[in-house]
């Protein structure tokens, strides 16, 4: 946010309940499976990676970053960081034990890489300048794929669901459709391409330029629904509920 703050929202009342600030360029958020969430603070020095405590709404931990991060996620107890040094040169995930703010390992992958998902002991992170995805095995800390995805698998979106892994593609302004068992493209959902979440058996698709939302069938890749919205930026599901943050349009709303 412009104000450098973190809000949680209930999404019983509809209402914002806590709004944290404290650190100097906040921009990638993860959910900490025992509660709470891991924040990358990547506009502004210090490089860390922060943990909001889900009780207080307040940082109560703080991971000093060796460069600019980029996506975070947390997947098999430790925190996964994506770093973005400028220029772009070939990306580097680390691997961080929360407990003891230790790098456990560091992982190249391809040039481009910023934003990635976890799921099922496998790290995703998409290589924007490269146009591949690169598979992480969080069991044999290795590198086990490379998958050409597009001409350009837009860096903002790579996230999983319902059995798949799904990249936004920018330049070919679609998205592509990952087996994450056979490490290789199935299908390509062409004239769709935006910022992603799945819910069910559902993957929503969020169009920043139009701005529109998609609804797709996971399962036969078929566009079941769409929707015009007055403005549209980041997407994330919960609560049983898609929710759309449009920081320029909205005014630093966020709709549901």
């Amino acid at each position: 946010m412009a104000d450098h703050t973190i809000s949680r929202i209930d999404p019983g009342a509809d209402e914002v309940v806590s709004t944290q600030g404290g650190l100097t360029g906040p921009c990638n958020v993860t959910p900490d499976p025992g509660g709470g969430g891991w924040v990358t603070n990547c506009l502004a020095r210090p490089y860390v990676a922060a943990r909001i405590d889900p009780s207080s709404g307040q940082i109560d931990q703080r991971i000093r970053l060796p460069d600019v991060p980029a996506g975070v996620a947390f997947g098999d107890g430790d925190v996964w960081v994506v770093l973005l040094p400028p220029g772009h040169p070939p990306g580097t995930v680390l691997r961080i034990d929360p407990s003891t703010k230790g790098i456990v390992h560091s992982f190249r992958v391809r040039s481009g890489a910023e934003y990635a998902a976890f799921r099922e002991g496998a790290r995703w992170v998409g290589n924007a300048d490269d146009g591949t995805v690169s598979k992480i095995d969080a069991l044999t800390n290795r590198v086990e794929a490379t998958i050409p995805v597009g001409t350009d698998p837009y860096p903002y979106q790579v996230t999983v669901g319902a059995g798949y892994v799904w990249v936004n593609n920018r330049s070919d302004r679609s998205t592509s459709k990952i087996d994450p068992l056979r490490n290789k493209v199935v299908d390509i959902i062409d004239g769709v391409r935006g910022t992603m979440a799945v819910q069910g058996n559902s993957l929503w698709v969020a169009n920043p330029e139009a701005p529109t939302l998609w609804r797709i069938d996971t399962g036969t890749d078929d566009v079941t629904a769409q929707f015009d919205l007055p403005g549209s930026a980041f997407i994330t599901t919960g609560a049983c509920s898609i929710w759309v943050a449009s920081p320029v349009t909205f005014d630093d709303q966020c709709c549901r």
